[in-house]
C-alpha cells in the first residue's frame, strides 16, 4: 500500500532484521516496489536475537549479546553503503520452500486469538509499541484488531506481567525486548 509523493527516482534502500536468515525478503521487497514503479537499490540485513515468542527456543543470553555487538558494526557498514548510494541487489540462495512455508505459517498464526490474563495492569505498553496501531485499550484492557495486526508480537514481548498471550502458544515462553530499545518506546515520550 506504500505510495511515495515526489518519488522522482530517488535512491531507496531497505534494512531488515532477522533471527537467522532473511530468506527471500530482498526479492519480495524488490518485486513489490517494482510493481508500484519504485526502484529499490540497497538491500541490507541485520542479524538480531529472535523475539518470535510463539516458539520456546530462544538464543542463549551470551549468543544474543554477541549478535547485538555484531549488529552495531553491521549498522555502521550499512550507513556507509547508503551514503554511497550502493546498488547491491543479488538473488538469495536460500530455500524458496522454507521461505514459503514460514510465510504461510505466519499468516495462519496471525488469526491466533489473543487473551488477556488477570495479571494485566493496564499499563498500555502493548498499545504503545504496536507499529500498526492494532492494539487499543478498552476498559483498561488491550484489544487487538486482527485485520490491522502484523503479528510482530511486540505487544506480547513487552508486556511486563506476561498477561497478554497468543492463545496457548506463548504461555511460559521467554520474552525478548532489546534493553536499549526500552528507553526509546513511545510511552517514555508521551
Amino acid at each position: 500500500e506504500l505510495t511515495i509523493e515526489n518519488y522522482n527516482q530517488n535512491y531507496m534502500y531497505s534494512v531488515y532484521n532477522c533471527a537467522g536468515t532473511p530468506e527471500y525478503t530482498s526479492r519480495i521487497m524488490k518485486e513489490t516496489c517494482e510493481k508500484r514503479g519504485y526502484e529499490l537499490s540497497g538491500f541490507y540485513e541485520v542479524l538480531m536475537p529472535g523475539n518470535y515468542v510463539t516458539v520456546k527456543k530462544h538464543l542463549p543470553e551470551e549468543k544474543a549479546r554477541k549478535y547485538l555487538q555484531e549488529a552495531d558494526g553491521r549498522i555502521t557498514t550499512i550507513v556507509e553503503e547508503v551514503r554511497k548510494r550502493s546498488k547491491n541487489y543479488k538473488k538469495e540462495k536460500h530455500s524458496y520452500l522454507l521461505s514459503y512455508v514460514l510465510h504461510k505459517l505466519a499468516v495462519l498464526e496471525k488469526d491466533t486469538k489473543f487473551t488477556v490474563g488477570d495479571g494485566c495492569v493496564a499499563c498500555g505498553k502493548c498499545a504503545a509499541i504496536c507499529p500498526m496501531k492494532a492494539i487499543s485499550m478498552e476498559s483498561g484492557k488491550p484489544v487487538r484488531d486482527v485485520k490491522q495486526c502484523a503479528f510482530c508480537l511486540g505487544c506480547i514481548n513487552v508486556c511486563p506481567t506476561q498477561a497478554l498471550q497468543a492463545g496457548k502458544k506463548t504461555i511460559g515462553n521467554q520474552r525478548y525486548v532489546h534493553s536499549e530499545y526500552m528507553e526509546h518506546l513511545r510511552w517514555n515520550h508521551d
